[in-house]
């Protein structure tokens, strides 16, 4: 009985170590994959994107700054422009976004290398639109409250 539970110690311990170093195996293995993955995305870093649909650029503006890698993933981290709406103002956005794939996103678009030139031109069409749609909206509420306040 005493050699039996001697042998079940001793393989409950033999156990936790192959526990232990597979761990640490796999901790090894992540840390290497990380670095595969940083070496592979770290030639985005400081380029810009457009976006492009079936071989044509898209008729909507979309464009990506790559500014950095996420340090624990190595995805590439952006500053996104868009503007979905063309121009009419009811959609469209300046974000982070730090999943950003030039090869191909989820939705199947792909993205073509283009200048700094170019997305600065995109950048402030955007930018102005925001600004513009801020400004009819505050005068819309100033309009309605100089109305509110004659009555």
């Amino acid at each position: 009985m005493k050699k039996q539970k001697s042998d079940s110690d001793k393989l409950h311990k033999e156990l936790s170590l192959l526990r232990k170093r597979t761990g640490e195996i796999k901790e090894e293995l992540r840390k290497i994959e990380l670095d595969d993955v940083t070496k592979s995305n770290s030639i985005y870093v400081g380029k810009y994107f457009k976006s492009v649909h079936e071989g044509r650029i898209s008729s909507y503006p979309e464009v990506h700054y790559v500014y950095s890698l996420e340090p624990d993933t190595a995805s590439l981290k952006t500053i996104r422009v868009f503007d979905y709406s063309s121009g009419k103002g009811s959609h469209f956005g300046i974000e982070f976004e730090s999943h950003f794939n030039p090869n191909k996103n989820e939705l199947g678009t792909k993205y073509k290398e283009i200048s700094k030139k170019e997305f600065d031109k995109v950048y402030n069409d955007i930018k102005y639109t925001i600004e513009k749609s801020l400004n009819e909206n505050i005068n819309k509420q100033l309009q309605s409250s100089s109305k509110n306040s004659k009555k």
